[in-house]
């Protein structure tokens, strides 16, 4: 066994890179994994599968004097959970002094976020207790999926203090397209410099998918290899069995579940209007979307066929599925979404995978997921944004359900092979020491 410490984000069954993380590391235990971030991925960390965290706070970052006011206990330096876990977390929780005050402070954000200041005025460097503690702790191996420039500029600045073997995992192309606003070019060409001089220290690059790895392979010069979100197909396995569908008495159900937003908004409101239209057919169908964006999808879809849901905890995703009788996954077509996700490979689409439920891809066939659904023949796709494209494979769907069985089981045989948490976090671990072991075979 091995001590990891873990750069930026953290332990949860909410968010991809957070299910991706817990599923990877769910074979060491959690007394040797560490994690160092900032207060809002702190407060998303699940402390049970990991209880040590140092908290990145005033010591490491810098913060403008104008928002100081506004921020009650920040802190920096080790998170000790208590047995109430939530009183612990609110304990941390950097919130606005008073409603008098919290206009102020999101004027404030949204400024200096419309005018791309957040790296000038929040970094975050290696402080003095940050390196004690790193000492104390003696970690054996460094695992980030960085994620943002301050996080490359912090695992680069922390590489120089310390030899520690670096692991980056890259979950999507955000090195070349992830930047915003009006100086999006010069803070795109900053992540992609940074990262630059961070790959000379990087000891193993990994990737979300097979596509992306080839190519930062060629990029970078280094040798890459893919992690994607393994799956406990025991949490599946008892809720998801296959059935059929009888459209007589039968609601047809679609589910969602997952972030909305940057890069699938459009398509899953496209999926909205498409129920719409095969209702007033005649057809009975719904449309459910789990998501933690749930009150801001409300105000947006208005459709008496769209459910939008508060997301269910993560032990219960296999249930939802179960009561599904086609599980959608849409990304977008506009041109910044398309260079975001060319090269993702979704981290629900594992999990999709072991449902046992058809599933219908609607993103352009350019993409990393498209090509993958493709070779391997698991899915009904929709590569287009057009409307009544969708209608009609959702109509073909609905009427002759049985045609989908052979995707269902292409996509399960290659999820039991390639995505079983079993296999893949062993794969995993025993990765990771192998880049400790040859680290220190080079000291040596």
């Amino acid at each position: 066994m091995f001590k990891v410490l873990v750069i930026g984000q953290p332990f949860n069954k909410v968010s991809g890179g957070g299910i991706t993380i817990s599923n990877l590391f769910s074979l060491l235990p959690n007394d040797l994994i560490f994690l160092a971030t900032n207060t809002h991925r702190a407060l998303k960390n699940d402390p049970e599968i990991c209880k040590n965290v140092y908290l990145l706070g005033p010591k490491e970052t810098k913060i403008p004097i104008i928002f100081r006011p506004f921020i009650r206990n920040f802190i920096s330096g080790k998170i000790f959970y208590t047995v109430d876990v939530n009183s612990s977390i609110l304990e941390i929780n950097p919130s606005i002094i008073s409603k008098k005050y919290s206009r102020i402070y999101r004027f404030l954000s949204w400024i200096v976020s419309k005018l791309d200041l957040n790296f000038l005025f929040f970094k975050i460097k290696p402080s003095k207790e940050f390196l004690r503690w790193v000492t104390e702790i003696k970690p054996d191996i460094i695992y980030t999926q960085l994620g943002h420039l301050e996080f490359i500029e912090f695992t680069r600045l922390l590489k120089l203090k310390i030899d520690t073997p670096l692991v980056v995992h890259i979950m999507d192309d955000w090195i070349e397209n992830s930047a915003t606003g009006i100086f999006r070019n010069f803070w795109q060409s900053k992540i992609k410099l940074s990262f630059l001089n961070l790959s000379n220290q990087i000891d193993l690059l990994m990737c979300i998918s097979d596509e992306m790895s080839a190519e930062y392979q060629k990029k970078y010069k280094k040798e890459v290899i893919s992690f994607h979100n393994p799956v406990d197909f025991n949490l599946f396995s008892n809720q998801c069995k296959p059935f059929s569908f009888n459209q007589e008495i039968d609601k047809f159900l679609i589910c969602y579940t997952g972030r909305v937003g940057f890069s699938n908004e459009n398509s899953i409101l496209r999926m909205s209007d498409a129920i719409e239209i095969l209702n007033k057919m005649g057809y009975n169908i719904s449309f459910r979307i789990f998501t933690r964006d749930y009150l801001l999808i409300r105000k947006i879809i208005k459709s008496q066929f769209t459910e939008v849901l508060e997301p269910v905890n993560h032990e219960k995703i296999a249930q939802v599925f179960a009561q599904s009788h086609l599980l959608f996954l849409p990304l977008d077509f506009d041109s910044d979404s398309l260079k975001f996700t060319r090269l993702s490979f979704p981290s629900k689409a594992s999990e999709y995978m072991v449902s046992k439920r058809p599933i219908l891809l609607n993103a352009h066939k350019s993409l990393a997921i498209t090509k993958h659904a493709i070779k391997f023949n698991w899915a009904t796709i929709v590569d287009n944004d057009r409307l009544q494209c969708l209608v009609d494979s959702v109509e073909m769907i609905f009427n002759n359900y049985s045609s989908t069985e052979h995707l269902v089981e292409n996509a399960y045989l290659f999820a039991e092979k390639n995505f079983n948490i079993n296999t893949v976090a062993s794969r995993f671990s025993k990765t990771l020491e192998q880049v400790i072991f040859k680290k220190n075979y080079v000291q040596q």
